[in-house]
C-alpha cells in the first residue's frame, strides 16, 4: 500500500532518508515536521491534517483506453485503404497511444501540510500555499445531458490568480458521481482545517 506523504515525511526523517531524494508533496510536510522538531526536541512529531491523494479513476482509464484503441482502428483502416499494412499500421499508432495513456493516468492532486501540489506527468509539478486557495468544485459544462463517456474535472479558485483548471483530474459525473464529490469534499476539508487550527 502506497503511503501518504506524511507518512513518507516521517519515515524521512526516522530513517535518515535525503529531503533531496523525496518528491514535491512530501517535502513540504518534511520540512513542516523538521521545523517542528527542531523546535520541540523532546516531543513526538505531530499529526498533521490528513493527507489528500487524488488520482484518476479506474473508469477513465477504460474510456481513454478505448477511445485510444477505436481511433487508432480508424487511422489503420485510413492506412490500409491508402495502401499500407493495417495490422503493421495499427500496432505503430495503439502502443504509443496506449503508452501515453498510461503515463498520464499517473497524475494525481495532492496535499502535504499547508501545500496543494498537482503533478502530472512530463510537466513542472505546480504547488499552492493553503491561504492562497479560496474553494474547491467541479466543472460543470457536462451537467446537462450526462452519458457515460463525459468527463469533468476539478477546479479551484484562488485568492489571486482566478480559476485553475485542473483537466487531468477528471471522472465521470454519470459513473462517477459519489467520487467526484467525495474529492471536492476532502479538498474542502482539508482547507477549512487551517481555520480550525487558528481557533485552538
Amino acid at each position: 500500500m502506497r503511503m501518504t506523504p506524511q507518512e513518507e515525511a516521517r519515515y524521512a526523517l526516522d530513517f535518515g532518508v535525503s529531503r533531496d531524494d523525496l518528491s514535491p508533496d512530501v517535502r513540504a510536510v518534511y520540512d513542516q515536521l523538521l521545523s517542528f522538531r527542531a523546535e520541540h526536541p523532546s516531543s513526538p512529531l505531530p499529526v498533521l491534517p490528513s493527507d489528500v491523494y487524488i488520482k484518476r479513476t479506474g473508469w477513465n482509464l477504460f474510456v481513454r483506453i478505448f477511445s485510444s484503441t477505436a481511433l487508432c482502428f480508424l487511422l489503420a483502416g485510413i492506412v490500409t485503404a491508402m495502401g499500407g499494412t493495417f495490422w503493421i499500421f495499427l500496432v505503430i499508432f495503439w502502443l504509443p497511444g496506449i503508452a501515453l495513456v498510461l503515463v498520464f493516468h499517473q497524475t494525481r492532486l495532492t496535499t502535504a501540510g499547508n501545500v496543494l501540489t498537482y503533478q502530472v506527468p512530463l510537466l513542472h509539478p505546480q504547488s499552492w500555499q493553503r491561504e492562497e486557495i479560496a474553494a474547491f468544485g467541479l466543472d460543470q459544462r457536462w451537467s446537462v445531458n450526462l452519458k457515460p463517456g463525459h468527463m469533468t474535472h476539478l477546479i479551484m479558485d484562488t485568492m489571486v490568480d482566478g480559476q485553475v483548471a485542473f483537466r487531468a483530474i477528471e471522472a465521470s459525473l454519470w459513473v462517477e458521481r459519489d467520487e467526484l464529490y467525495g474529492w471536492v469534499a476532502a479538498l474542502q476539508d482539508w482547507l477549512m482545517a487551517a481555520n480550525d487550527q487558528s481557533r485552538d
